[in-house]
């Protein structure tokens, strides 16, 4: 399984997570006879942490142009590492 961790940015991550799904989660497909090769993909669990942060399971589907198909499922996960800050 493909996996990308990143640390949360308090507001849901959503231009990387954007992206990762745009980039089929770093996924690369490859077919002799038939191209160009489609894309898709659904979220198979979504699971939340404390905060904001949480890891997300998406399956990405690639078709070609005769209808065969293959997955791969990769997590996208936002964690919280850093301590909470102190002003005095």
């Amino acid at each position: 399984m493909y996996w990308r961790q990143i640390q949360c940015d308090g507001n849901g991550n959503i231009g990387e997570l954007s992206a990762w799904l745009s980039n089929n989660g770093g996924a690369f497909a490859a077919d002799l006879c038939s191209s160009p090769l489609s894309w898709g993909y659904v979220l198979v669990n979504d699971t939340e942490s404390c905060g904001l942060t949480g890891t997300s399971i998406y399956r990405f589907i690639v078709a070609d142009d005769c209808g065969n198909t293959n997955f791969v499922e990769a997590s996208f996960t936002i964690v919280d590492t850093n301590v909470p800050t102190i002003v005095t």
